[in-house]
């Protein structure tokens, strides 16, 4: 058991605990951290656009079948649930409603949204433009022979031109089952338009078009959710690394926790934690210059932590001292 009185950090600035003591890290729950295991997907709604909500939650439930660590509860079990205990729209996001509908669904999280727009409409107009015509010719003389030239003039020309607009717009949002939290929650609205298409051109085909952008919104919302994910994979992973190296350092095996520290900071490198945890590393290794260094990036990480800031200003002074 090591006697230095050095507090360690184990998770933020807010959570040290003292070396010479036993060093007590709270096992983590991974749904309080956030991460989603088991969720349930509710058909998205649109009292304008069934159809439509129908396609998304079939295109968005084959994206997330491929999500790894992910399960899913069958649509058609979700489904019955909802009918069977008719639960609306406005429950999915009341708090109470939510714990009681994730209970019988057996999920930590569920998601739902609503198909805010899908439409396209064509604008029309005309416009003058300028266009060369042949008013006549002209002689010139070329090594004594005469040689026509057509002469041009500018006239206006009135043209037709259409434009097409395409507009789709969806919300969704993630909903914590065992606290009725809305975890995620977004509005996404991606728009197109095309260029004149000029005398009868062709435009853009409807309904790919429409297509191309319900793909762009549901890619946007997989873009939220892997994201929400892969920070919390990368926050309970950070975690663990420092509850192994404080586990070390708390039975005074120094390079081993020096070890996993620098570990975290190969992948982390302004990780606040890891870098305060190095410094106390090797302030008791009498290392005073590394210790200077990474408790500098600890504050530079987090200059609102005074137990950062003070480890600094101690492991200076005792640098000069040398």
């Amino acid at each position: 058991m090591l006697s230095w009185a050095l507090l360690l950090c184990c998770i933020g600035c807010s959570r040290f605990e003292i070396v010479q003591t036993t060093i007590q890290v709270p096992p983590q729950n991974p749904e309080s951290l956030g991460k989603i295991h088991r969720m349930a997907l509710i058909d998205f709604g649109s009292q304008k656009f069934p159809a439509i909500a129908d396609n998304i939650t079939n295109k968005l439930l084959q994206r997330l079948l491929k999500v790894k660590g992910l399960e899913l509860v069958e649509r058609e079990k979700v489904k019955a649930l909802i009918d069977e205990q008719k639960f609306s729209q406005t429950d999915y996001v009341d708090p109470n409603e939510a714990i009681e509908m994730g209970r019988m669904l057996g999920v930590d999280h569920f998601m739902m949204g609503t198909v805010l727009s899908y439409r396209a409409y064509d604008e029309q107009g005309n416009f003058t433009d300028m266009e060369s015509v042949q008013s006549g010719t002209n002689v010139i003389y070329v090594d004594g022979r005469p040689v026509a030239v057509p002469q041009w003039s500018q006239v206006p020309i009135n043209r037709n031109f259409k434009v097409r607009n395409v507009e789709v717009s969806v919300n969704f949002r993630v909903v914590d089952a065992q606290t009725g939290a809305v975890r995620m929650a977004n509005s996404i609205t991606r728009t197109y338009t095309s260029q004149r298409a000029v005398d009868g051109r062709a435009l853009p085909a409807q309904d790919q078009l429409l297509d191309d952008l319900l793909e762009q919104c549901i890619s946007e919302i997989m873009t939220h959710f892997e994201y929400h994910q892969a920070r919390i994979e990368k926050s309970l992973s950070t975690r663990a690394g420092l509850a192994k190296g404080n586990k070390y350092l708390q039975n005074g095996l120094l390079p081993e926790a020096e070890a996993y520290y620098r570990r975290i900071l190969e992948r982390h490198p302004d990780n606040a934690d890891a870098n305060y945890n190095l410094g106390v590393v090797l302030e008791i290794k009498h290392d005073y210059e590394g210790a200077v260094e990474h408790y500098q990036k600890a504050v530079m990480a987090d200059d609102g932590c005074k137990i950062f800031q003070q480890r600094l200003r101690i492991a200076r002074a005792a640098l000069q001292r040398q």
